[in-house]
Order: structure tokens, then C-alpha cells, then sequence
């Protein structure tokens, strides 16, 4: 019987495992389904680079290892988790997927690719939306049509010649529209373009600005920007758009062959479509009442309304700051003590 099994070895589940240790837990384990430590980010498309300057990428207890204001590419956030873990010397067990949770009398019981454990209390640190969406008008169109979702999607020779229409303008979305425009006719359709910031202003890292105004310490309880799309950050995308190197036409509503139908009521008929229209939370191996609704966790600041059962690593956990890597650790503190406090307290 384990004291508390954390679901996840992302780095959420790794800020969590290290700031339990610190407090004097021994009795732990932390699971992945992946082979090793940091495959899903090695596992993006190449040319990712995040837009937060490595002095805001740090996990509890270890500085990422590349100079200010620096932005660090996939492989190397790959390369700090395995370190981290290292470091940190924290009980992991890769290759074993969790099929199926559920609440016992006294306990929790994991199944698992590798059989059945038993643990007191358990934290999800599955991060959220990992199941990619597409329209299902995306089965509509001809099979001369080359689709991927932009999770699949790993460098430009991926993509056939000709036209490309990226549907949906998320960050990564854009990253990659603006990459293709070297080797491609890039299109984008979308039905409004979201807020776009500078990386850099005055001198500074935008993310210096929202710590200073308190943006990344906002509580759940504030949210003032529900329903809309996350801001594009260092983009490009209004310089290229100019230029006519990327065009942007309507939301794609539905589909015809080779034709994409758009809302304005016209059509496009590419060579290639990219599907950036995100993804999807898939909780039904919980099978505990009360978890997660419409696809999103019940709970509050990370602890769900079910006994022993704890949430994090997501966006607005507790404040927006929660999803992002620099950040986590603050959530793993904060629940930490809930996690420890026998549960008779």
C-alpha cells in the first residue's frame, strides 16, 4: 500500500513528488505511460521554442540551466525534467499506463499496464487536453487532402507541396503557420485573430510585465477570460499577414471533397490541412462518481470534492500561472500540506 501515487511524470507530477520528499514522504510513486522522462515534450515539433525566458522555467530547488532571458526549445525542457528527476532522486515507474482508478473502503485501487496497486491517496498530474480534436467535417473531405493535427505534425518536409490551410490560431498553431511560409503557401482560417503581445518591450520580457501587474498570480476566482483564446506571444503573424505570405480567411464551418466551406459563405480547396483545433480531456478511466464533469475536474485549488483524490498541473487550478512550467511549483506547495494531514485531521 502506498502512502500517495501520483498519476503523471510530467512536470507537474515531478514538482509534486520533489516538494512531498522535501516534507518527509517516503512511501511514493510516481507513474508515466511514456518510456522515459520528458518524451511528450520530445515528442513536439521540432522547431518548438517556448515563449517564457528560461529564469521563468525553474521547478522547486533547481535553475534551469540556460542564461536569461533565453527561450528554451523542447529538448532542452526534455533535458531538465530528466535531470530533475535525477536530481531530486524521485521514485518513478515509466512504461505503465493507468487504465482504470477507483475508490475502495480505506484506499484507492490503480490499474495499471503493469497490474494493480493500492495507495491512500493519489494526485492526477496528467496535465489536461492531451486527446487532439478535429471537426468531423474533417471525414468530408477527399483522401486526396493530406490532414494532420498539429500534434502530429513535426517539420515542413512532413507537408506535401502546395497550398496549406491551418485551421486555428493557437500559439503553437502559429508557430507553425509561421514556419511553413518559408516552403509553403500558408493559409489560415480562423474567425477572429486572438490579442497579439511582444515577446520584448522596453528592454523587457513581457512576462517581467505580467508578474510585475500580477496577471500570473490571478485566482481562479477572478478569471475575467473564460471562453477566450490564450494571446499569441512573439508572433509574426501580423507582419507575414501583410506581407501576403500567410492569408487568413473565415472559420471553416464544413466540408465538400476537396473544398473546405468557410462562414463567410465562401470555400478554399488546399493541398494540405493542419487541424490547431486543439484538444480534448478524456477522464473516463476515473471510474469515481463525482471527479470530473463535461470533461473537466471537479475540484478547488487541486483538491477534488472526493476524499484523498487531488488534482494539478492545468491551467487555472488555482491561478493562471498553474499551467505553466515555472509555476506548478507553487500549486505542489500549496497542496502538499492537505496531502501529508492524516486523513482523520
Amino acid at each position: 500500500m502506498l502512502d500517495v501515487l501520483i498519476i503523471g511524470a510530467g512536470q507537474a507530477g515531478l514538482a509534486m513528488g520533489a516538494e512531498l520528499k522535501a516534507q518527509g514522504l517516503k512511501n511514493f510513486l510516481i507513474l508515466d505511460e511514456t518510456s522515459h522522462v520528458g518524451q511528450s515534450w520530445e515528442d513536439r515539433y521540432n522547431s518548438l521554442k517556448l515563449f517564457t525566458p528560461s529564469q521563468y522555467c525553474n521547478l522547486p530547488g533547481m535553475k534551469f540551466p540556460l542564461g536569461r532571458n533565453r527561450y528554451p526549445n523542447k529538448d532542452q525542457v526534455a533535458d531538465y525534467l530528466r535531470s530533475y528527476a535525477v536530481q531530486f532522486s524521485l521514485p518513478i515507474q515509466m512504461n505503465t499506463a493507468v487504465n482504470r482508478l477507483e475508490k475502495a473502503p480505506g484506499s484507492f485501487v490503480i490499474e495499471t499496464s503493469q497490474g494493480k496497486l493500492w495507495a491512500d491517496k493519489v494526485i492526477i498530474a496528467t496535465g489536461s487536453q492531451h486527446t487532439p480534436w478535429v471537426p468531423n467535417f474533417a471525414a468530408q473531405l477527399s483522401d486526396n487532402i493530406f490532414q494532420i493535427h498539429s500534434a502530429q505534425y513535426q517539420c515542413p518536409s512532413q507537408i506535401p507541396e502546395g497550398p496549406v490551410l491551418m485551421v486555428g490560431a493557437g500559439n503553437s498553431g502559429v508557430q507553425i503557420a509561421e514556419e511553413l511560409t518559408a516552403t509553403h503557401s500558408v493559409h489560415i482560417s480562423v474567425a477572429h485573430l486572438p490579442k497579439q503581445f511582444p515577446q520584448r518591450f522596453l528592454g523587457k520580457d513581457i512576462f517581467w510585465y505580467l508578474l510585475k501587474l500580477g496577471y500570473m498570480d490571478v485566482p481562479v476566482a477572478k478569471r475575467s477570460d473564460e471562453g477566450q483564446p490564450m494571446p499569441l506571444i512573439g508572433s509574426d503573424l501580423k507582419r507575414l499577414m501583410r506581407k501576403k505570405r500567410l492569408i487568413k480567411h473565415a472559420r471553416a464551418v464544413g466540408a465538400d471533397g476537396d473544398k473546405v466551406i468557410l462562414a463567410d459563405g465562401t470555400s478554399f480547396a488546399p493541398q494540405s490541412i493542419i487541424w490547431a483545433t486543439g484538444f480534448r480531456n478524456d477522464y473516463a478511466w476515473i471510474d469515481i462518481p463525482g471527479t470530473h464533469k463535461d470533461g473537466l475536474p471537479i475540484q478547488t485549488d487541486g483538491c477534488s470534492p472526493v476524499g484523498g483524490l487531488y488534482w494539478i498541473g492545468f491551467s487555472w487550478l488555482r491561478t493562471k500561472g498553474s499551467g505553466f512550467l515555472g509555476f506548478v511549483g507553487r500549486d505542489a506547495a500549496h497542496l502538499a500540506p492537505d496531502i501529508l494531514k492524516p486523513e482523520d485531521q
